[in-house]
């Protein structure tokens, strides 16, 4: 679709209906017509309960996560980078304090490595389903888990080595947790042993 067309959807059939859109769904939006044409809607779309946006650039996907908190009903979101983004750890604790979500398919590659996020103390996400198709280190994941404590499903497409080693890895209680599904890349049988 050419950005002139996409602009004329936008124009006459989403903004006219913001206030019945439930479900939205972008693939390879144009990085441009993303800033200045879907975000002042953001702010109508109050039913919005599911949000899909495939391939997005770096340069905008931390602008996308700072609009999702004008969207009050978001409980879905799958968002994907084409590219490479600058920080993780920023990015899952955007996500993590969106107060109504539930299910979460993020895939966000860097070239840095892989940090540990600061410790949850008093932040807690209502995620319940959290899809994580990026690398993730072991590291990362210890400190992931303490933000969704309400978690029941977790799927890592790429679990890798600690960046550090580490032996004080508390056990993290996760009370509602059925489902775990971990793709290991070059991890050691003492480091997934820990994780179990």
């Amino acid at each position: 679709m050419s950005k002139s067309r996409f602009q004329c959807y936008l124009t006459y059939f989403i903004m006219s209906q913001t206030y019945r859109i439930k479900s939205f769904r972008l693939s390879n939006p144009f990085a441009t017509d993303m800033t200045l044409l879907l975000f002042p809607i953001t702010t109508n779309l109050t039913r919005l309960e599911s949000l899909t946006i495939n391939n997005i650039e770096s340069d905008y996907f931390e602008g996308v996560i700072n609009h999702l908190f004008s969207l009050p009903s978001l409980s879905s979101l799958v968002i994907t980078s084409i590219d490479y983004i600058t920080n993780q750890n920023d990015i899952y604790q955007k996500i993590f304090r969106l107060p109504t979500l539930k299910y979460c398919q993020i895939l966000c590659e860097t070239l840095k490595h892989l940090r540990a996020m600061s410790i949850a103390t008093n932040e807690f996400s209502s995620i319940e389903y959290l899809v994580i198709n990026n690398k993730v280190s072991i590291d990362q994941l210890y400190s992931l888990l303490p933000y969704v404590p309400q978690l029941r499903r977790l799927s890592l497409g790429h679990l890798c080595e600690p960046r550090w080693s580490r032996t004080d890895m508390n056990s993290i209680i996760l009370n509602y947790l059925t489902y775990v599904s971990l793709e290991l890349y070059s991890v050691s049988f003492d480091n997934f042993e820990s994780i179990i």
